[in-house]
């Protein structure tokens, strides 16, 4: 079995057990405008970050969010395809945290 890897979110993504993901983070030209999303492969659903709601906010982004990405000017810091091992969801106030955990599969992303 692979490692499990685990990745911090500041949304929710629920991504069930046994369920294909993509996980993508970015930045802007000034590194602290950063967003990241995490792509339920199998549901066909996508969880995003507040600051990349707006540039997804199609339905092509379902299909290929890296693809609607490339059109705008964010820069991929990494991309992670893999399988869900489960996710720990959380609301406190105002904060969301999600935990994802996962284990990596073969390479990068394409």
């Amino acid at each position: 079995m692979s490692d499990v890897e685990s990745v911090t979110l500041t949304f929710f993504a629920p991504v069930p057990r046994g369920h294909e993901l993509l996980y993508a983070s970015f930045h802007l030209e000034d590194p602290s405008e950063q967003g990241a999303f995490v792509h339920d492969l199998t549901a066909g659903v996508l969880y995003v970050s507040q600051r990349l709601a707006g540039p997804l906010g199609n339905h092509a982004a379902v299909q290929d969010p890296l693809a609607v990405l490339a059109r705008f000017t964010w820069t991929l810091d990494g991309a992670v395809r893999g399988r869900s091992l489960g996710a720990m969801c959380s609301v406190e106030g105002d904060a969301t945290r999600t935990r994802l955990f996962f284990t990596r599969e073969g390479g990068g992303y394409r």
